[in-house]
């Protein structure tokens, strides 16, 4: 009975621990990835992903491949230096693309 409460205390710190954690780093996360999804908007893999399979297509694959947010983020800020240093000090001044409050109206995500 004893192991059991122990375990529930863990399993509770554990979700507190994680939750606290997404709490402080979600603005750098959500800045990387809207800086990095404006880049990746105006470029060709994003368009015949889009032209084939829409959008909801083009979008997941953005999300699930870190590799491709990555190489779109640095070359963003290869354009933008001072994004790198926005991104940092202001994650959240990096506005959230518009096309996200179209789909999430259209049911798309």
């Amino acid at each position: 009975m004893r192991y059991v409460f122990n375990l529930k205390i863990y399993r509770l710190l554990r979700n507190a621990l994680i939750q606290l954690f997404v709490q402080i780093t979600g603005p750098w996360i959500m800045a990387k990835f809207y800086a990095a999804w404006e880049y990746y908007q105006h470029d060709e893999v994003y368009r015949q992903r889009l032209t084939l399979l829409g959008f909801k297509f083009a979008y997941e694959s953005f999300v699930k491949n870190r590799i491709s947010r990555d190489y779109c983020l640095k070359k963003r800020i290869e354009k933008e230096p001072a994004l790198k240093w926005k991104i940092l000090f202001l994650p959240w001044s990096i506005p959230r693309p518009p096309i996200f409050d179209t789909a999430a109206l259209c049911g798309v995500l």
